[in-house]
């Protein structure tokens, strides 16, 4: 049988009905907190854990991977709307390198002339 060093591997606690310190395994209190489950004190008061530690991560990351979905889809909006406004962008300014005025439509021939010597890229 393993020798065991019962000062490092006790867990003190205390009773919050009677008050009462009581020591137990570290391990029993690890699996406890992890898992959750009921044990008694010393005097017979019904103790457990109300959220374990492994629950309490898992809402945490629940709520992390809510946060990390909205904002890809916030991200995924505003890169769409980037890419229509680039896109009509470049339908005017092609339109104006052609002559045509981008309010009513109408061809000029000086303009497109002044684009193509001034302006061309």
């Amino acid at each position: 049988m393993a020798k065991v060093n019962v000062a490092t591997d006790l867990v003190v606690k205390e009773c919050p009905t009677c008050g009462i310190f009581y020591a137990v395994p570290s391990r029993f209190d690890s699996d406890h907190q992890e898992r959750g489950g009921s044990w008694y004190c010393p005097n017979g008061h019904s103790l457990h854990y109300v959220e374990t530690e492994v629950m309490r991560l898992k809402q945490v990351l629940d709520q992390r991977e809510a946060e990390l979905e909205s904002v890809h889809i916030r991200l995924d909006g505003a890169l769409q709307e980037i890419t229509t406004e680039k896109r009509e962008v470049t339908r005017l300014k092609n339109r104006v390198k052609a002559g045509v005025c981008i309010e009513c439509h109408r061809h000029f021939e000086n303009l497109e002339r002044h684009m193509k010597t001034k302006h061309t890229r």
